[in-house]
């Protein structure tokens, strides 16, 4: 459906209730699961959940919230809180860091592909 990600969070944000936020998911699974190379359905939600929670970051704090409420989602990295930009910053330093080993990149690949964004936080805050 949505060919960016500028598109895609345009869509998401004309959402007004769960249910467009719902439709809107539904639609943009239809068309991810109907490419050649798709992940599994659940894979494809978890994938795109993510990315709108993780997008909606780019926004001011009220439009975060209310994205992440209509989507029941969070950012990958900061969950729902609203983190300072030395520890937003911090946050990604130390996930560049961690992922520059092959074992740092398919340990930070299992948490995306289980959705414990709980455990990539905790791992990326280990060596604080």
């Amino acid at each position: 459906m949505t060919q960016t990600y500028g598109n895609l969070m345009q869509a998401a944000l004309a959402c007004k209730t769960r249910e467009d936020a719902d439709q809107l998911i539904s639609a943009e699974l239809s068309s991810i699961c109907a490419q050649e190379y798709a992940p599994p359905p659940e894979e494809a939600r978890r994938i795109l959940l993510c990315t709108i929670g993780y997008l909606a970051y780019y926004y001011d704090g009220r439009t975060i919230d209310r994205i992440l409420d209509l989507f029941q989602t969070e950012h990958p990295f900061f969950g729902k809180s609203h983190p300072s930009g030395e520890i937003a910053f911090t946050m990604g330093s130390q996930y560049a860091r961690l992922t520059r080993s092959r074992t740092g990149r398919a340990k930070a690949d299992e948490f995306f592909r289980s959705g414990d964004y709980d455990g990539l936080r905790a791992w990326l805050m280990e060596d604080q």
